[in-house]
């Protein structure tokens, strides 16, 4: 069983598979998309040689049967289906809770047939289809060790330790590399923070005095990179603050573990990693 649910610009959702008059006969562009494998012939040699390869766009092309009131249920859907316009779809089975965003590309339907059909078509720039739920994953020098049950003895417990050796390892579970969300939040001053690959030792390093309630916010997603600093509830945009040659991680699938410290208050730190799977089909 799966269910189909779509969004429109405006926020507002219609589930196709939860209609009395609306029945999802076919879908097409749930499988993983085409790729075009880019290769060059070498002279004197057999064969040719692979340069690059470059996934194309998703094309998803919903098709519908229309029962009952055909006119009324068409009128519905074209306020879900508007020529040129935002539409979100979503996709849910028992294995993958995904969706992709697009824009309609036609609306097909003849009125004039007894079994009264619309197919629908949507191109999603993207070629991947994300995961509807975000995973977040939280490094920070100070460990908690306050536990429940507990009892208080005479010279007393451990609320927390500062463990200067902290790596976390952040799980991408999808199936293409993914940029990350990756948020600093300091609790005193800090100087300097730096987040290291501990797998390849790359870094990127953030030239800027932090004080105690900043926060900083990179988004190292490919088309959407940013890094941004809130302080008193105002955003300043602080890509500028970026070390030379800084490299914006991406996280292939599998693990990947990270390390940070800071030229002054590496223990006030706490670092966040959001993750966002993605799915070459369903």
């Amino acid at each position: 069983m799966f269910k189909l649910t779509v969004e429109n610009p405006a926020g507002q959702k219609l589930e196709l598979t939860g209609q009395r008059n609306i029945h999802v006969i076919g879908i097409d562009g749930l499988n993983p998309t085409d790729a075009n494998i880019i290769t060059s012939t070498v002279a004197g040699s057999d064969g040719s040689r692979f340069n690059s390869a470059v996934a194309n766009q998703k094309n998803i092309v919903i098709h519908l049967r229309l029962t009952g009131d055909v006119e009324t249920t068409r009128l519905t859907l074209y306020k879900y289906f508007r020529i040129k316009q935002y539409c979100k779809v979503y996709y849910q089975n028992d294995h993958r809770d995904v969706y992709c965003e697009g824009y309609v590309e036609s609306f097909e339907n003849d009125r004039f047939v007894v079994n009264n059909q619309a197919d629908i078509s949507i191109i999603c720039p993207s070629s991947w289809f994300q995961q509807l739920n975000t995973e977040k994953f939280q490094m920070s020098q100070v460990l908690p060790m306050f536990e429940f049950p507990f009892s208080i003895s005479e010279e007393g417990i451990e609320f927390s330790v500062l463990d200067r050796t902290q790596r976390t390892t952040v799980v991408n579970s999808g199936e293409v590399d993914t940029g990350i969300l990756i948020e600093l939040a300091a609790s005193s001053d800090i100087l300097n923070p730096r987040l290291y690959n501990a797998d390849t030792n790359d870094v990127m390093k953030i030239n800027i005095d932090m004080q105690a309630g900043d926060l900083i916010q990179i988004s190292t997603v490919k088309g959407n990179k940013y890094v941004r600093l809130v302080r008193a509830g105002v955003m300043t945009n602080i890509i500028n603050r970026l070390d030379k040659y800084p490299v914006w991680f991406q996280l292939p699938p599998g693990e990947t573990d990270f390390t940070y410290e800071c030229d002054s208050g590496t223990e006030f730190l706490t670092v966040t990693f959001t993750v966002q799977n993605l799915f070459e089909g369903v």
